[in-house]
């Protein structure tokens, strides 16, 4: 999901009971995390994420594999 802050959990919590695949934010709202997790949110994705660390662990998550 990518939305403002503000907005995140609200959709959190309606987006991730309706979808079978994984539900990723892409921000870091800090003080919403344990509560976005809390409604099913099952990852972050920002600025200071390691990207290749990241992709390479959803890429094995999802049965992909990573080409390491």
């Amino acid at each position: 999901m990518c939305s403002s802050d503000g907005e995140y959990l609200a959709l959190a919590q309606e987006v991730c009971p309706r979808v079978k695949a994984p539900v990723l934010v892409a921000g870091n709202p800090k003080e919403q995390i344990a509560a976005l997790q809390a409604a099913g949110v099952q990852g972050f994705v920002h600025m200071a994420s390691d990207l290749i660390q990241t992709l390479s662990e959803w890429q094995d998550k999802l049965g992909m594999g990573s080409a390491q």
